[in-house]
C-alpha cells in the first residue's frame, strides 16, 4: 500500500509541477507575466483536485501523525477527492478532449493530470482505503466545494472576462445556459459521488491501516 502509494503521490506531483512550468512559460511568451501564469494554474479545476489527491496519496505514504495528514486520510476526504477527479476527468474526456489543441510537454501533462493520475488514485482508493465508512451525506457534502469553485470562477470572470471553462463562459453562452450547464455538473457530482458512496459500501474489502476511521 505504501509503495503504491509514494509511487502514484511522486507522478501526481510531477505532473502539476510541469503543468504550472508550462503555464509560466506560456504566460511569459505572451507578455502577460508570471502572475496570470499561476492565476491560470491554479484557478483550474484540473490543478486543485490533483493536488487534492496529490497531497492524499503524500499523507498515505508518510508514517506521520501531523493534523494535516490525518485529515487527507479521512475516508471522507479520499471519498471526496475520488469524486472530484473522476468528475474532472469525465468532463475532459466529455467535452474539452474533443477540442484540445495542446502537443508536445504540454499534451503530456494533460494526459497524466487527466488520465495517468486519476487512474492510480482511483485503483488506490478502491483497494487500498478504508471501506463501509461513508454515508449519503457525504455525497451531497462534496458538492458545497465544487458549487463554491463555481461561484469563484464567475466572479473572476466577471471581473477578467476569462473563464477557464468553455461551458461556463458567460460572455458567449449567458447566464441562463451556464446556469442550466452548472445544475446538470452539480447533478453529475451527486451522482458520482452517491456511486462512490455505493462502491464504499458494497467492497467485500476493508483496509484501515494508516487511515482515520470517520
Amino acid at each position: 500500500m505504501r509503495r503504491f502509494a509514494v509511487v502514484a503521490a511522486v507522478i501526481a506531483w510531477a505532473a502539476l509541477a510541469l503543468r504550472l512550468c508550462m503555464d509560466i512559460y506560456w504566460s511569459v511568451a505572451q507578455g502577460i507575466g508570471v502572475p496570470y501564469g499561476l492565476a491560470k494554474f491554479f484557478t483550474a479545476f484540473t490543478t486543485l483536485a490533483n493536488i487534492l489527491v496529490g497531497g492524499i496519496l503524500t499523507a498515505s505514504a508518510m508514517r506521520t501523525e501531523s493534523k494535516l495528514c490525518r485529515f487527507l486520510r479521512q475516508p471522507s476526504v479520499m471519498g471526496c477527492a475520488a469524486t472530484y477527479i473522476s468528475v474532472m476527468a469525465g468532463v475532459f474526456v466529455l467535452l474539452l478532449a474533443p477540442h484540445a489543441t495542446s502537443v508536445g510537454i504540454n499534451r503530456v501533462a494533460g494526459g497524466f493530470l487527466h488520465g495517468v493520475t486519476p487512474a492510480l488514485y482511483l485503483s488506490y482508493w478502491l483497494f487500498f482505503a478504508p471501506k463501509r465508512r461513508l454515508r449519503t451525506r457525504h455525497a451531497f457534502g462534496w458538492t458545497v466545494w465544487a458549487a463554491a469553485y463555481f461561484v469563484l470562477i464567475l466572479i473572476r470572470g466577471a471581473v477578467t472576462g476569462v473563464y477557464p471553462y468553455p461551458f461556463v463562459d458567460v460572455g458567449k453562452l449567458g447566464y441562463p445556459r451556464v446556469t442550466l450547464n452548472a445544475t446538470i455538473l452539480y447533478g453529475v457530482f451527486v451522482v458520482v459521488g452517491l456511486l462512490f458512496v455505493a462502491i464504499d459500501q458494497w467492497a467485500p474489502w476493508d483496509t484501515s491501516a494508516g487511515h482515520e476511521g470517520r
